[in-house]
């Protein structure tokens, strides 16, 4: 026991390093109007009339459909050869949740997201592709992010380490 209660304080100090490292907090993030105004006005005149961009986007892309968060999903399930039900259980969802996710008109919130990262065990690749797919990034300027991102960076996925880890940094964990 006292290995393991060594080896989660390595882990916790780990990840704190990390955070100190790579959080940005909001001040540094935002832009003041006046910058955004030019990058706009910039964004305009570089802009193709609407109806050249549909012309072109029908001529290269006339069968495309976008990829949905839930094919996705299930892509990334069956890749792995592994079962619906094994992957809401290690993920901590609900089934009814999960067959709402099933649909393409669902997208679920962040933390569901995480959950499922961590139950799929996902590289850091395929985790930001996942959270893409569902409106989502890694955020540097959310902790809770980052933690997962370093959980995920370096394949600790087990859900009840993460949120001892998210809890230990006083965030709050990945509900069950």
């Amino acid at each position: 026991m006292e290995a393991t209660s060594t080896l989660f304080k390595q882990l916790l100090e780990n990840v704190k390093k990390y955070i100190e490292k790579n959080y940005l907090p909001e001040p540094f993030r935002t832009f003041n109007q006046a910058s955004m105004r030019r990058m706009d006005d910039m964004a305009a005149s570089m802009a193709m009339p609407e109806s050249s961009v549909d012309r072109v986007t029908s001529k290269l892309l006339p069968s495309f459909e976008p990829k949905s968060f839930s094919r996705a999903l299930f892509d990334l399930i069956d890749a792995r050869d592994l079962t619906d039900v094994a992957v809401y259980k290690k993920a901590g969802i609900d089934r009814r949740l999960f067959a709402k996710i099933r649909s393409d008109n669902y997208t679920p919130g962040k933390e569901t997201v995480f959950r499922l990262i961590l139950a799929l065990e996902l590289s850091l690749p395929e985790a930001k592709e996942l959270l893409e797919f569902a409106g989502f990034s890694f955020s540097r300027a959310s902790k809770l992010d980052l933690v997962v991102k370093y959980c995920v960076e370096t394949k600790h996925y087990d859900l009840a380490v993460v949120n001892e880890l998210l809890f230990s940094n006083d965030l709050p964990i990945l509900e069950y």
